[in-house]
């Protein structure tokens, strides 16, 4: 009874307490799985995520996330991209232009917030997170404090749960869709959860 209350004030449908939250986001273990989730800078709010797989690449995330990260800056146009190291896939593009005109251009579509459930218990964030900035930077202390709060708010989400069941990683990215003057009202924060190949040990012999 009590789970069915939790249920009805929770826009989308609940995970049962005796299901793992994998069971609507599916982390295969013979792929490269990434999450892409999209917050508010200035609250926190979580907007959207996406989930994809890619071809898994044994060993290349050994010490850091297998990302290729190329910022292009100009004075009135900037864009950035990160693409997988194995493959060349891109895994996020997005465009800073004046005016805060900026959009996303990869993933091309997002799934809405209300499409998550929000569990009781927040997953623990993976040691040596990544910070990706590039302009305007905040100052190492700060940025650190913002990620936190960001990790705060999707580390109940089942999106997380689900990564968290086996080995995963995580990395951050301040996006400013504006260049020129920063405005807060319409940055974002990217949270990327990655989790690699499981590797199953092999038999004794």
């Amino acid at each position: 009874i009590v789970f069915l209350a939790s249920c009805s004030e929770n826009p989308c449908r609940c995970v049962s307490p005796d299901e793992p939250a994998s069971r609507d986001w599916p982390v295969l273990a013979d792929s490269m799985n990434l999450a892409v989730l999209v917050l508010d800078y200035l609250t926190c709010t979580f907007e959207g995520g996406n989930l994809a797989y890619y071809e898994p690449c044994d060993g290349c995330d050994s010490d850091s996330l297998p990302f290729t990260v190329d910022f292009k800056p100009t004075w009135d146009f900037a864009s950035i991209l990160f693409t997988y190291k194995a493959t060349g896939d891109t895994l996020f593009w997005a465009e800073i232009i004046w005016h805060g005109g900026g959009q996303i251009l990869y993933p091309v579509a997002f799934t809405p917030a209300d499409s998550f459930c929000t569990l009781s218990d927040s997953m623990a964030e993976p040691a040596d997170p990544e910070r990706f900035q590039f302009y305007p930077t905040l100052p190492p202390e700060e940025l650190i404090t913002k990620t936190d709060s960001t990790w705060a708010a999707v580390s109940t989400l089942d999106i997380v749960h689900a990564f968290a069941e086996g080995d995963f990683k995580v990395a951050y990215y301040f996006y400013p869709p504006a260049v020129g003057a920063f405005n807060p009202a319409v940055a974002k924060w990217i949270v990327f959860l990655y989790r690699g190949r499981t590797v199953v040990p092999s038999p004794m012999m």
